[in-house]
């Protein structure tokens, strides 16, 4: 709500709120815009239900539909010479960020881990984010968890009932 802040405090957060938003986004928008056309690791997400526990491959063409309780499994393979570092993130429709997992994997290696279960206490369109590094020999592994962010509060105060119409447009 705004009834409680002087303009400085509306100011810094309403800069907040778009700050946390932006990192969100951007981070979406690099995801979307690097391919992995030239690192040779496969990468899958799988799914499966408490009904039908055989893991089944997310198409990552189209946004698919998962309901509460399906499970998310991330499957690489790393079929280069060197090592690469992979860490998964999530993206939610409350503009949080989770970080799943930061692993290495070795030449030849195959990382199959669960990472989540799908809630309710969120609705809205959610994404993965993958990001595949090489790694140098004897370096630490490369953990992205900074980008970790806490879910926005969507709604402030009074909601939809506090907004209204501008004269004039149409």
């Amino acid at each position: 709500g705004t009834a409680d802040k002087d303009g400085e405090t509306l100011a810094l957060t309403l800069a907040d709120t778009l700050a946390h938003m932006a990192k969100a986004l951007n981070l979406l928008k690099l995801g979307a815009g690097v391919g992995s056309d030239s690192l040779e690791v496969e990468v899958a997400m799988q799914t499966r239900t408490p009904e039908d526990r055989t893991l089944r491959p997310l198409s990552t063409d189209a946004v698919p539909r998962l309901v509460p309780e399906d499970e998310v499994h991330v499957l690489a393979t790393n079929h280069m010479d060197i090592p690469v570092d992979i860490n998964v993130l999530y993206i939610g429709a409350d503009y949080s960020i989770s970080h799943w997992a930061a692993e290495r994997l070795q030449p030849g290696d195959t990382l199959k881990k669960g990472l989540f279960k799908i809630s309710d206490s969120v609705l809205g369109q959610e994404r993965m984010v993958v990001v595949l590094t090489p790694a140098a020999p004897q370096s630490p592994v490369e953990n992205l968890s900074f980008l970790a962010q806490d879910a926005l509060e969507l709604t402030r105060g009074g909601g939809a009932q506090n907004v209204r119409p501008m004269e004039g447009l149409r």
